[in-house]
């Protein structure tokens, strides 16, 4: 039997951590072959209770796995040690991936400082299976500054995805620094704290059911949703419209007020078929909100969240959330989930629809009046802020154009312009928002804009000054693009988020490094794409300047001039009156 605290080192426990999971999943046998570096993997299996293969060959060893999970549905993990032992999988994971059958290759690697130095035995390990692999991942060094429930996370995801359709080989490689065996080492034993429910269970950290629809899904979320009384829907990114029904089908169903991004395309959503929350990023900030909305189920659907404050208050919840939907990356970063339905909205929706109310019957959460209450505050709060003051600040900017922009689609750029519409836009049901937030970059957003104007959509995209250098070629694409494609760009010269974070406040060259100032207009480059251009620095010159350009099925540069200096004290004031709103209408 797997034990934990009793590890004789932080090697010996993410090892057994690992191990534990899998069994926990399902696993049944391992195959290993010998090596010194995968001694920690090696000793955990052989302590787990499975069925322990030894092959002296990593490429025999690989094809008995395979021959294993052939036979019984079920991955069998293989356990190398570095180098060219790792390359030997290969061949097996190929058939694993044309066959779709289910495989886990644990590789035991050198820690990277020994990479690339002309150290024994190691290689680049992570990519050696290319696009055979399912998913590869790498697990890091192991440390007690690393919380477990990280470790068992990615176990749980590793077994998911190789045994998700389309099956295949999954790697998870595992760098160990010495001691390799049994020696004792010290370690901090809190960093189990947060899995310890799992310790004293035998269910797995994240069950995963796979779900065409049908009667089998409706069961499993009556299983997930059953016995809530503070339930509440959480939704980032939405592909489209049948998702976004799906959600809304969902909530109405259930009873459930949903927290919206301003990605997911849910804000405006009439009350009467939802209760949808917009302003849940500044309402969360509120103490007495945060203790008033604690919910005991969530429901995540999605993709990425644009709030920092709605992701910290799920994890202060202490809930583990559920996921829903069918996504190219998992969507915990707090790696919390307790278990994923990997389902296509659409397929939900139409089992919502046409199945009987008893499949999913209501569970109302005691959550939706006082989430509407706080919601209703917070967007008067911003109501009231707006109109004290009249300068061109970005807030003001990003929710004058979210109420004004005419209908069609609103591209939120990455850093700023994003997190100050998930934050600031008021509910509006014909204008479809979509992010760049897969890895949140600023790069493309231009491009990206044109494409989307391309597909017919009239397009406002709005983005910083130093996305728009970051993409400035692409404005020969803007140009030959038929139809509206208004960019806004928002000109603080540089780099304003950096102000929100730790290091504006350290002694450190700041607007060098972060600041960035370039001192740069677009209107230079407006001329040399022949764009139709418009400069604001006042409230009144940026509304006539976006109307003008709004009015021409062209394409169009406005450039709003505002000063970074005091952008971090407009938001802090503007977060302040609405968290004193929120904490009056919650009593606080």
């Amino acid at each position: 039997m797997i034990t934990f605290d009793d590890a004789p080192n932080l090697n010996a426990l993410w090892a057994r951590l690992v191990v534990a999971e899998f069994v926990r999943s399902g696993a049944r046998h391992v195959v290993v072959s010998p090596g010194s570096r995968s001694t920690p993997l090696v000793l955990a299996a052989q302590a787990s209770g499975l069925d322990v293969v030894v092959a002296l060959d990593e490429r025999s060893a690989a094809f008995h796995a395979l021959g294993i999970a052939k036979a019984t549905g079920c991955a069998a993990p293989v356990i190398t040690t570095s180098g060219t032992a790792v390359a030997n999988l290969l061949p097996a994971a190929v058939e694993a991936w044309a066959s779709g059958i289910p495989m886990i290759l644990l590789t035991a690697d050198r820690p990277p400082e020994l990479l690339e130095c002309g150290a024994n035995q190691a290689i680049p390990q992570r990519d050696v299976l290319g696009r055979f692999a399912r998913w590869s991942v790498d697990l890091g060094c192991p440390t007690d500054e690393v919380d477990a429930r990280v470790v068992l996370s990615t176990a749980a995801e590793a077994w998911n995805r190789a045994h998700t359709v389309p099956c295949g080989a999954v790697q998870v490689n595992c760098p160990f620094r010495e001691p390799l065996g049994v020696q004792e080492s010290a370690w901090n034993r809190a960093t189990l704290d947060s899995v310890r429910a799992w310790i004293g269970s035998t269910a797995p950290w994240r069950a995963e059911a796979c779900f065409g629809g049908g009667p089998g899904l409706l069961a499993a979320l009556r299983a997930v949703t059953r016995g809530s009384s503070r339930g509440v829907i959480v939704a980032g990114a939405l592909r489209d419209e049948a998702e976004r029904d799906a959600v809304l089908i969902l909530a109405a169903r259930l009873g459930w007020p949903v927290v919206a991004d301003i990605t997911s395309g849910l804000r405006g959503v009439p009350s009467a078929l939802a209760r949808v929350i917009a302003h849940g990023d500044l309402l969360l900030r509120s103490d007495p909100a945060q203790r008033a909305l604690t919910p005991d189920a969530i429901l995540r659907v999605g993709g990425a969240l644009t709030s920092k404050a709605v992701a910290q208050w799920m994890d202060a919840s202490r809930v583990r959330p559920v996921l829903i939907g069918r996504h190219a990356q998992r969507q915990d970063p707090s790696h919390t989930a307790a278990f994923s339905l990997d389902v296509d909205l659409a397929a939900l929706a139409r089992d919502l629809v046409n199945g009987q109310p008893e499949a999913l019957p209501a569970v109302p959460s005691a959550l939706t009046d006082p989430f509407v209450h706080a919601d209703l505050a917070a967007a008067a709060a911003i109501e009231a802020w707006m109109e004290s003051t009249d300068d061109l600040s970005e807030p003001w900017i990003a929710r004058w154009i979210a109420q004004h922009t005419p209908a069609g689609v609103l591209l939120a750029g990455n850093s700023m312009p994003v997190r100050d519409l998930d934050m600031h836009a008021p509910l509006r049901h014909d204008l479809v928002v979509l992010g760049q937030r897969g890895v949140s970059g600023i790069d493309g957003l231009i491009a990206t804009a044109s494409g989307i104007a391309r597909s017919g959509a009239p397009t406002t995209a709005l983005i910083g000054d130093v996305s728009a250098l970051h993409d400035l070629s692409s404005l020969e694409l803007l140009r030959r693009t038929p139809g509206r494609c208004t960019l806004a760009i928002v000109n603080n010269d540089g780099g304003g988020i950096f102000h929100f974070l730790p290091v504006a406040q350290q002694a450190v060259p700041f607007e060098a490094l972060f600041g960035t100032p370039h001192g740069c207009s677009f209107e230079g480059a407006a001329s040399m794409f022949s764009l139709p251009y418009a400069r604001a620095s006042t409230r009144t010159e940026a509304a006539q300047a976006l109307k003008r350009a709004w009015s021409h099925d062209a394409p169009a540069i406005v450039e709003l001039v505002t000063p970074r200096s005091g952008n971090l004290d407009r938001h802090r004031a503007l977060q302040a009156a609405v968290m004193q709103a929120v904490d009056a209408a919650m009593g606080g």
